[in-house]
Protein backbone atom coordinates (compact mmCIF):
# COMPACT_ATOMS: atom_id res chain seq x y z
CA UNK A 1 0.00 0.00 0.00
CA UNK A 2 1.50 3.41 -1.32
CA UNK A 3 1.93 5.57 2.18
CA UNK A 4 1.23 9.49 1.33
CA UNK A 5 2.60 11.90 4.03
CA UNK A 6 1.63 14.10 5.44
CA UNK A 7 2.39 16.94 3.81
CA UNK A 8 1.32 15.48 0.29
CA UNK A 9 -2.43 16.21 2.12
CA UNK A 10 -1.56 19.31 3.26
CA UNK A 11 -0.25 20.82 -0.11
CA UNK A 12 -3.10 22.62 -2.46
CA UNK A 13 -4.03 21.92 -5.34
CA UNK A 14 -2.09 23.21 -8.55
CA UNK A 15 -4.48 25.43 -9.55
CA UNK A 16 -5.18 25.29 -13.97
CA UNK A 17 -4.09 27.93 -15.72
CA UNK A 18 -6.80 30.40 -15.77
CA UNK A 19 -7.92 32.49 -18.85
CA UNK A 20 -7.90 36.11 -18.01
CA UNK A 21 -10.79 37.68 -20.04
CA UNK A 22 -9.79 40.71 -22.19
CA UNK A 23 -11.62 43.97 -20.94
CA UNK A 24 -13.73 45.25 -23.53
CA UNK A 25 -12.88 47.74 -25.24
CA UNK A 26 -13.57 51.29 -24.40
CA UNK A 27 -13.97 54.06 -26.18
CA UNK A 28 -11.19 56.83 -26.73
CA UNK A 29 -11.64 59.70 -24.77
CA UNK A 30 -11.74 63.01 -25.63
CA UNK A 31 -10.02 65.57 -23.73
CA UNK A 32 -12.31 69.02 -24.53
CA UNK A 33 -9.68 71.61 -25.32
CA UNK A 34 -9.05 73.82 -23.02
CA UNK A 35 -9.97 77.85 -23.43
CA UNK A 36 -9.55 81.17 -21.35
CA UNK A 37 -10.89 84.67 -22.67
CA UNK A 38 -8.29 86.79 -22.23
CA UNK A 39 -7.17 90.42 -23.23
CA UNK A 40 -5.86 90.84 -26.60
CA UNK A 41 -2.33 92.48 -26.70
CA UNK A 42 -1.42 96.33 -26.82
CA UNK A 43 -0.13 97.08 -29.77
CA UNK A 44 3.59 97.00 -30.12
CA UNK A 45 4.89 100.34 -32.02
CA UNK A 46 9.07 99.91 -31.41
CA UNK A 47 8.88 101.57 -27.76
CA UNK A 48 11.92 99.71 -25.29
CA UNK A 49 9.52 100.27 -22.35
CA UNK A 50 7.00 98.41 -23.34
CA UNK A 51 9.00 95.28 -25.33
CA UNK A 52 9.04 92.75 -22.37
CA UNK A 53 5.44 93.53 -22.16
CA UNK A 54 4.27 92.38 -25.34
CA UNK A 55 5.74 89.35 -25.15
CA UNK A 56 4.44 88.61 -21.68
CA UNK A 57 0.36 89.46 -23.22
CA UNK A 58 1.82 87.31 -26.01
CA UNK A 59 2.65 84.35 -23.63
CA UNK A 60 -1.17 85.00 -21.91
CA UNK A 61 -2.60 84.61 -25.12
CA UNK A 62 -0.50 81.52 -26.26
CA UNK A 63 -1.23 79.81 -23.05
CA UNK A 64 -4.70 80.24 -23.10
CA UNK A 65 -5.52 78.55 -26.58
CA UNK A 66 -2.73 76.12 -26.94
CA UNK A 67 -4.72 74.39 -29.62
CA UNK A 68 -5.32 78.02 -31.91
CA UNK A 69 -1.04 78.46 -31.86
CA UNK A 70 0.28 74.73 -32.38
CA UNK A 71 3.13 75.89 -34.39
CA UNK A 72 6.08 78.80 -34.31
CA UNK A 73 5.37 79.83 -37.24
CA UNK A 74 1.43 80.90 -35.90
CA UNK A 75 2.81 82.36 -33.00
CA UNK A 76 5.01 84.98 -34.99
CA UNK A 77 2.44 86.06 -37.42
CA UNK A 78 -0.45 86.26 -34.58
CA UNK A 79 2.67 88.69 -32.90
CA UNK A 80 3.19 90.59 -35.87
CA UNK A 81 -0.10 91.20 -36.29
CA UNK A 82 -0.35 93.46 -33.45
CA UNK A 83 3.03 95.53 -34.33
CA UNK A 84 3.18 99.06 -35.89
CA UNK A 85 4.80 101.60 -37.18
CA UNK A 86 9.22 100.65 -37.09
CA UNK A 87 8.33 97.51 -35.47
CA UNK A 88 5.78 96.36 -37.85
CA UNK A 89 8.10 97.89 -41.06
CA UNK A 90 11.27 95.93 -39.39
CA UNK A 91 9.27 92.08 -39.71
CA UNK A 92 7.68 93.42 -43.10
CA UNK A 93 10.78 92.13 -45.64
CA UNK A 94 10.63 88.82 -43.46
CA UNK A 95 6.84 88.41 -43.96
CA UNK A 96 6.75 88.99 -47.56
CA UNK A 97 9.09 85.54 -47.54
CA UNK A 98 7.26 83.65 -45.48
CA UNK A 99 5.74 81.31 -48.27
CA UNK A 100 8.74 81.14 -50.46
CA UNK A 101 11.00 78.01 -51.09
CA UNK A 102 13.52 79.21 -48.28
CA UNK A 103 11.26 81.01 -45.53
CA UNK A 104 13.55 83.24 -42.79
CA UNK A 105 14.76 81.40 -39.97
CA UNK A 106 12.80 84.30 -37.73
CA UNK A 107 9.30 83.14 -39.48
CA UNK A 108 9.67 79.73 -37.96
CA UNK A 109 11.25 79.64 -34.89
CA UNK A 110 9.63 82.07 -32.31
CA UNK A 111 12.50 81.88 -29.98
CA UNK A 112 15.16 83.72 -32.58
CA UNK A 113 11.99 86.10 -33.29
CA UNK A 114 11.63 87.26 -29.83
CA UNK A 115 15.52 87.25 -29.45
CA UNK A 116 15.73 89.59 -32.77
CA UNK A 117 12.45 91.99 -31.82
CA UNK A 118 14.11 92.17 -27.96
CA UNK A 119 18.03 92.66 -29.55
CA UNK A 120 16.29 95.33 -31.77
CA UNK A 121 13.95 97.31 -29.66
CA UNK A 122 14.27 96.37 -26.34
CA UNK A 123 16.21 97.93 -23.57
CA UNK A 124 20.00 97.48 -23.95
CA UNK A 125 20.69 98.32 -19.99
CA UNK A 126 17.51 97.28 -18.17
CA UNK A 127 18.99 97.30 -15.17
CA UNK A 128 20.83 101.01 -15.07
CA UNK A 129 17.77 102.20 -17.03
CA UNK A 130 15.33 100.22 -14.12
CA UNK A 131 17.44 102.26 -11.18
CA UNK A 132 16.60 105.68 -13.07
CA UNK A 133 13.31 104.91 -13.46
CA UNK A 134 12.60 103.82 -9.97
CA UNK A 135 14.18 106.76 -8.43
CA UNK A 136 12.55 108.86 -9.97
CA UNK A 137 9.16 107.72 -9.88
CA UNK A 138 6.67 109.36 -7.73
CA UNK A 139 3.09 109.14 -6.54
CA UNK A 140 1.06 111.21 -8.54
CA UNK A 141 -2.38 109.46 -8.42
CA UNK A 142 -3.78 106.75 -6.27
CA UNK A 143 -1.39 104.42 -3.99
CA UNK A 144 -2.01 101.26 -5.92
CA UNK A 145 -1.06 103.19 -9.51
CA UNK A 146 2.45 104.13 -8.05
CA UNK A 147 3.22 100.24 -6.81
CA UNK A 148 2.01 98.96 -9.90
CA UNK A 149 4.29 100.84 -11.50
CA UNK A 150 6.86 100.35 -8.50
CA UNK A 151 7.05 96.52 -8.68
CA UNK A 152 7.19 96.49 -12.55
CA UNK A 153 10.61 97.88 -12.29
CA UNK A 154 11.55 96.25 -8.97
CA UNK A 155 11.15 93.02 -10.70
CA UNK A 156 13.94 93.76 -12.84
CA UNK A 157 16.47 95.02 -9.95
CA UNK A 158 18.13 92.99 -7.44
CA UNK A 159 17.89 94.87 -4.26
CA UNK A 160 16.78 93.49 -1.01
CA UNK A 161 13.22 94.41 0.76
CA UNK A 162 15.56 97.38 3.07
CA UNK A 163 16.29 99.09 -0.27
CA UNK A 164 12.67 98.51 -1.52
CA UNK A 165 11.14 100.31 1.58
CA UNK A 166 13.15 102.94 1.60
CA UNK A 167 12.90 103.62 -2.17
CA UNK A 168 9.43 103.73 -1.99
CA UNK A 169 8.17 105.25 1.24
CA UNK A 170 10.36 108.41 0.07
CA UNK A 171 8.09 108.97 -3.06
CA UNK A 172 4.71 108.78 -1.41
CA UNK A 173 2.38 111.71 -1.36
CA UNK A 174 3.02 114.13 1.80
CA UNK A 175 0.29 113.32 3.65
CA UNK A 176 0.85 109.41 3.85
CA UNK A 177 3.97 109.50 4.75
CA UNK A 178 2.76 111.55 7.64
CA UNK A 179 0.41 109.14 8.57
CA UNK A 180 2.79 106.49 8.46
CA UNK A 181 5.14 108.18 10.66
CA UNK A 182 2.28 109.03 13.14
CA UNK A 183 1.38 105.33 13.03
CA UNK A 184 5.01 104.16 13.49
CA UNK A 185 4.43 100.80 12.15
CA UNK A 186 7.97 98.68 11.53
CA UNK A 187 7.49 97.55 8.26
CA UNK A 188 9.57 94.22 8.27
CA UNK A 189 8.51 93.09 4.37
CA UNK A 190 7.97 95.65 0.89
CA UNK A 191 4.16 94.04 1.18
CA UNK A 192 3.98 94.75 4.71
CA UNK A 193 4.47 98.99 3.94
CA UNK A 194 2.54 98.65 0.57
CA UNK A 195 -0.94 97.37 2.25
CA UNK A 196 -0.45 99.94 4.73
CA UNK A 197 0.02 102.55 2.43
CA UNK A 198 -3.17 101.61 0.60
CA UNK A 199 -5.44 101.35 3.35
CA UNK A 200 -4.37 104.92 4.40
CA UNK A 201 -4.97 106.09 0.95
CA UNK A 202 -8.08 104.69 0.57
CA UNK A 203 -9.30 105.66 4.40
CA UNK A 204 -8.61 109.31 3.24
CA UNK A 205 -10.00 108.93 0.13
CA UNK A 206 -13.52 107.90 1.92
CA UNK A 207 -13.45 110.67 4.56
CA UNK A 208 -12.81 113.10 1.86
CA UNK A 209 -15.46 111.94 -0.54
CA UNK A 210 -17.84 111.84 2.80
CA UNK A 211 -16.76 115.83 3.61
CA UNK A 212 -17.30 117.17 0.07
CA UNK A 213 -20.74 115.70 0.02
CA UNK A 214 -22.18 117.30 3.51
CA UNK A 215 -20.42 120.31 2.18
CA UNK A 216 -22.12 119.89 -0.80
CA UNK A 217 -25.59 119.10 0.85
CA UNK A 218 -24.66 122.07 3.24
CA UNK A 219 -24.46 124.68 0.42
CA UNK A 220 -27.43 123.38 -1.66
CA UNK A 221 -29.36 123.58 2.27
CA UNK A 222 -27.88 127.07 2.26
CA UNK A 223 -28.75 128.63 -1.23
CA UNK A 224 -32.11 127.56 -0.89
CA UNK A 225 -32.65 128.94 2.52
CA UNK A 226 -30.96 132.36 0.96
CA UNK A 227 -33.44 132.13 -1.82
CA UNK A 228 -36.21 131.60 0.50
CA UNK A 229 -35.20 134.57 2.50
CA UNK A 230 -35.10 136.64 -0.65
CA UNK A 231 -38.43 135.75 -1.99
CA UNK A 232 -39.88 136.77 1.62
CA UNK A 233 -38.13 140.00 1.63
CA UNK A 234 -39.03 140.87 -2.17
CA UNK A 235 -42.58 140.00 -1.63
CA UNK A 236 -42.42 141.94 2.03
CA UNK A 237 -41.06 144.90 -0.07
CA UNK A 238 -43.08 144.92 -3.27
CA UNK A 239 -46.34 144.49 -0.09
CA UNK A 240 -44.71 147.39 1.34
CA UNK A 241 -44.91 149.99 -2.05
CA UNK A 242 -47.95 148.69 -3.06
CA UNK A 243 -49.38 150.17 0.41
CA UNK A 244 -47.36 153.16 0.42
CA UNK A 245 -47.50 153.78 -3.25
CA UNK A 246 -50.04 157.30 -4.13
CA UNK A 247 -52.69 157.14 -6.15
CA UNK A 248 -51.91 157.89 -9.78
CA UNK A 249 -54.52 159.10 -12.27
CA UNK A 250 -54.41 158.51 -16.27
CA UNK A 251 -55.59 160.18 -19.23
CA UNK A 252 -58.40 157.76 -19.18
CA UNK A 253 -59.85 157.97 -16.41
CA UNK A 254 -60.13 162.36 -16.68
CA UNK A 255 -61.23 161.47 -20.07
CA UNK A 256 -63.90 159.07 -18.60
CA UNK A 257 -64.79 161.82 -16.27
CA UNK A 258 -65.31 164.22 -18.70
CA UNK A 259 -67.55 162.25 -20.70
CA UNK A 260 -69.56 160.81 -17.75
CA UNK A 261 -72.97 162.32 -17.32
CA UNK A 262 -72.72 166.13 -17.02
CA UNK A 263 -75.67 165.91 -14.19
CA UNK A 264 -73.96 163.19 -12.24
CA UNK A 265 -72.58 164.97 -9.03
CA UNK A 266 -68.66 165.71 -8.93
CA UNK A 267 -66.64 164.68 -6.49
CA UNK A 268 -66.25 168.51 -5.19
CA UNK A 269 -70.40 168.13 -5.11
CA UNK A 270 -71.09 165.64 -2.72
CA UNK A 271 -71.40 166.34 0.59
CA UNK A 272 -69.19 167.06 3.47
CA UNK A 273 -68.07 162.92 3.51
CA UNK A 274 -66.25 163.24 -0.02
CA UNK A 275 -64.90 166.82 0.63
CA UNK A 276 -61.40 167.17 -0.31
CA UNK A 277 -58.39 165.62 1.60
CA UNK A 278 -55.45 166.89 2.04
CA UNK A 279 -52.78 165.66 0.06
CA UNK A 280 -49.81 163.62 1.78
CA UNK A 281 -46.47 164.61 1.36
CA UNK A 282 -45.52 161.83 -1.04
CA UNK A 283 -48.90 162.38 -3.24
CA UNK A 284 -47.29 166.12 -3.52
CA UNK A 285 -43.97 164.72 -4.35
CA UNK A 286 -45.68 162.41 -6.96
CA UNK A 287 -47.66 165.26 -8.70
CA UNK A 288 -45.18 167.49 -8.48
CA UNK A 289 -42.61 164.94 -10.39
CA UNK A 290 -45.21 163.85 -13.07
CA UNK A 291 -47.12 167.14 -14.30
CA UNK A 292 -50.10 166.20 -12.19
CA UNK A 293 -53.08 168.89 -10.93
CA UNK A 294 -52.47 169.22 -7.13
CA UNK A 295 -56.20 169.38 -6.76
CA UNK A 296 -58.34 167.37 -9.13
CA UNK A 297 -55.13 164.73 -10.38
CA UNK A 298 -55.50 165.60 -14.42
CA UNK A 299 -52.27 166.07 -16.17
CA UNK A 300 -53.83 168.37 -18.53
CA UNK A 301 -53.27 171.33 -16.62
CA UNK A 302 -51.82 172.58 -13.05
CA UNK A 303 -53.29 173.63 -9.75
CA UNK A 304 -53.72 177.21 -11.08
CA UNK A 305 -55.66 176.79 -14.48
CA UNK A 306 -57.62 173.71 -12.89
CA UNK A 307 -61.54 174.60 -13.31
CA UNK A 308 -62.67 172.41 -10.36
CA UNK A 309 -61.15 174.40 -8.12
CA UNK A 310 -63.33 176.47 -5.83
CA UNK A 311 -62.84 179.60 -5.28
CA UNK A 312 -60.35 180.40 -2.94
CA UNK A 313 -59.24 177.52 -2.40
Amino acid sequence: MKKISVAALHREPTPSAAVTPNPPARAREVVPSFHVKVKEPNVFSGKAAYCNSFFSQLFLVYTSDPARFETDRSKIIYAISYMSGVAFQYMEPYLQKVYTDDPPVIMNDFKVFKDTITLAFGDNHPILNAEASIRSLKQTGPVATYVSEFRRLSMQLKWNDEAFISQFKINLKEFIIKELARRGTEHATLNALINEAIQVDNLFYSVNKMHNGLHHNNSNNHQKHSHNNNQYKNHHKNFRSKIQQPVRYNNNMNQHASSSNSNAPTPMELGAVNQHKPLTQADKKFRKANGFCFYCGSKDHVLRNCNRKKPGA
